[in-house]
């Protein structure tokens, strides 16, 4: 994922949590969380995830994810979320799994 992406998923997470105010203390911790929310979710699938689809689950756990970081409450985003995210790590394996079937490898 580029800087611009990155940046622009900082902004969006900013405006979905109704961060309103600018400054770099906020902008450096709404970056993290979402750095480690990206990490936190592609490492759930085994790939890479496209977080700036709108209305993605991807996106939609990740926006999750960095509301709970901002509130201090990261450690609890998975027992909340725990439906959603094995959904979203079903749908994953699925994608894998017809992605090679059609390129002959499974």
């Amino acid at each position: 994922m580029n800087e611009d992406m990155i940046t622009q998923l900082v902004e969006d997470v900013k405006n979905d949590i109704d961060i309103t105010w600018k400054d770099k203390e906020t902008d450096k911790k709404v970056r993290e969380a979402v750095l480690f929310g990206i990490e936190k979710l592609n490492s759930k699938t085994g790939t890479f995830n496209d977080y700036t689809a709108e209305g993605s689950a991807a996106r939609m756990l990740l926006f999750k994810y960095c509301l709970y970081y901002w509130c201090n409450k990261a450690n609890e985003f998975e027992a909340n979320y725990m439906t959603d995210i094995t959904d979203f790590i079903n749908d994953a394996r699925i994608r894998f799994m017809e992605e090679n079937q059609n390129n002959g490898i499974v």
